[in-house]
């Protein structure tokens, strides 16, 4: 009996190094495939062998960008941006002449396709706004200029001064009937208390909160933030920044 455990340990000892370093290698694998910072690449490969079994376990927890994964998925099956007409669209802008003209442009033009799937467009105007006494009167202006939808990504939306100012244009906007949509990060709606999502709510305007961390299962998510600050009005001015 004392050689059968023997061997039974050996054999245990064997198969979990085994499945530790296969484990490592699957995990090493999907990092060289899929992480295209190649700092945080070095940085998990680097984690998962000096740190066998719990490093892989955190790169499957924290590493993998899931969300990514999920908006390719909704974007096939959004029934414009999978349609034969934005294919088309894309086809037009990648041989756009206001783009060939501009030679200098052409690397900047296919960057814009590959990451954002849309090409550059001729004929915009670009007014830098410097900070936010310059830009907050230019963004309610479009707003309340707006005549058919209004759309807000932010990853603050805090409950002061400037979110009140915000919430009282976009429920102008709701009460003109124009279509409002915001979209806030579940961390930075709660930067501040009470947090405004309810007020939103309550000047029925419709909110959406990206990545929900409540929940035990979607923790993996707690990690991945949507710190965009976009404003787009009736599809035709838009603000972006920082």
């Amino acid at each position: 009996m004392p050689v059968f455990l023997e061997v039974l340990g050996d054999i245990w000892n064997v198969g979990a190094a085994i499945l530790t370093v296969l484990l490592s290698a699957i995990a090493s694998g999907h990092v060289v495939l899929y992480k295209r910072d190649s700092r945080a690449a070095v940085a998990w490969v680097g984690l998962i062998w000096l740190v066998p079994v719990l490093g892989a376990v955190l790169y499957v927890l924290l590493g993998i960008n899931r969300v990514r994964r999920q908006a390719a998925d909704k974007r096939a099956q959004h029934p414009i941006l999978s349609s034969g007409a934005f294919v088309a669209l894309r086809r037009d802008g990648e041989q756009s002449p206001a783009v060939i003209a501009l030679a200098h442009l052409r690397t900047l033009a296919e960057l814009v396709d590959r990451v954002s799937g849309a090409p550059l467009t001729a004929g915009n105007v670009i007014t830098p706004l410097e900070n936010g006494d310059e830009a907050y009167p230019a963004m309610i202006r479009a707003i309340d200029e707006a005549e058919t939808s209004v759309a807000l990504s932010t990853y603050i939306f805090d409950n002061d001064a400037a979110g009140a100012m915000f919430a009282d244009a976009l429920q102008r906007a709701v009460v003109r009937g124009v279509e409002v949509r915001v979209l806030i990060d579940t961390v930075g709606s709660r930067y501040s208390r009470p947090s405004i999502v309810r007020e939103l709510q309550e000047r029925h305007i419709t909110v959406g909160l990206f990545g929900r961390t409540v929940l035990p299962w979607r923790m993996p998510y707690m990690n991945l933030r949507n710190h965009r600050k976009i404003l787009v009005a009736d599809g035709r001015v838009g603000f972006t920044g920082g």
